[in-house]
């Protein structure tokens, strides 16, 4: 829907971290310093007696260094900050009705 976005495995710890670079406001871009941001995942359990629920935390860092204007850079953090929100929600329902 959204487009094609190439990324870059930056780390990868299995049940607890990941993290990836992608070009969230250039689809398809070639990644260079320059287009991408730091996507990091934190996955943790959960506080409470069920045993499987965990924790995921999504925080999205590099915005200020994007080659874009103030104003560019600006709307892709909030553009983003959504697209996050929208798809963790997605994640929780998919996972609760597991």
């Amino acid at each position: 829907k959204w487009g094609r976005f190439p990324v870059e495995v930056v780390r990868v710890d299995p049940k607890k971290y990941a993290a990836f670079r992608w070009a969230s406001q250039a689809p398809g871009a070639e990644l260079t310093p320059g287009n991408t941001t730091l996507v990091e995942f934190h996955v943790a359990p959960a506080a409470g007696d069920d045993t499987n629920a965990v924790r995921v935390k999504v925080v999205e860092s590099g915005f200020a260094a994007l080659d874009a204007p103030e104003s560019v850079r600006e709307q892709q953090l909030k553009d983003n900050t959504g697209g996050w929100e929208m798809e963790l929600g997605s994640l929780r329902e998919r996972a609760e009705a597991a």
